[in-house]
C-alpha cells in the first residue's frame, strides 16, 4: 500500500504547467476507450491566482505489447480573461493616434470640414476594429502528445505539450494513471 501511495504522489508531482509569467499544477482523470481507440480526459489546473478546467480528447495506438503512442488536443478555461492579440491592439492604437494627429493638424491648418469629418469617421471605424480584433477571452487551447504503458490493471499516460491562453503560451507535462480499457 505504501508503494502505491508513493507512486500516486510521484504522478501528482509530475503534473506541471508553465509559461513565461505563470506556473502551476494540474490534475484530473481520463478514460480509455478500446472500441475507437480514444482517450478523453478532464480536470482542473491552478497556479497563483489563476485556476480553471481542461478537456482533452485524443487517439491512441499500440506500438508493442502494452505500450503505445497518444496524440490529442483540447480546451482550457480560466477564471481570468486575457486579450487575444495584444500586439495588434498596440499597432492599431498607434495607427489611430497618428491618424488623429494628422487630422487635427490638417483641420486646424486649413479649416476643411469635409476632411475633418472623414478623418473622424475613419478614427471611429478603426477604434471599432481594434476592439473587435482584441476581444478578451477566458478560453484557450491545448496540443498534447505522449506515450502510454500498461502496468498491472492501469495504463500510465506520459503527456507533453503546449498551450495557449489569450496571448500567453507555455508547456504542460505530467502523467495520468487510469484503469486499462476493457
Amino acid at each position: 500500500m505504501v508503494i502505491k501511495n508513493q507512486e500516486m504522489d510521484e504522478i501528482r508531482r509530475s503534473r506541471v504547467w508553465q509559461g513565461r509569467a505563470m506556473t502551476g499544477e494540474w490534475g484530473g482523470s481520463g478514460k480509455w476507450d478500446l472500441k475507437d481507440e480514444t482517450w478523453t480526459g478532464n480536470g482542473s489546473w491552478s497556479g497563483g491566482m489563476l485556476f480553471g478546467a481542461w478537456n482533452v480528447k485524443g487517439k491512441w495506438e499500440s506500438t508493442g505489447d502494452g505500450v503505445g503512442d497518444w496524440k490529442g488536443d483540447g480546451e482550457l478555461n480560466c477564471n481570468v480573461e486575457f486579450l487575444r492579440h495584444l500586439h495588434k491592439y498596440v499597432i492599431i492604437t498607434i495607427f489611430i493616434l497618428c491618424t488623429l494627429i494628422f487630422a487635427l493638424s490638417y483641420f486646424l491648418g486649413s479649416y476643411r470640414w469635409i476632411t475633418a469629418i472623414v478623418a473622424a469617421f475613419l478614427m471611429v471605424g478603426l477604434t471599432i476594429l481594434a476592439v473587435w480584433i482584441t476581444r478578451s477571452t477566458s478560453k484557450g487551447k491545448l496540443w498534447l502528445s505522449g506515450t502510454w504503458k500498461d502496468v498491472g490493471e492501469f495504463r500510465i499516460l506520459n503527456i507533453n505539450g503546449t498551450w495557449r491562453l489569450g496571448y500567453h503560451t507555455g508547456t504542460l507535462s505530467g502523467k495520468m494513471k487510469d484503469p486499462k480499457p476493457n
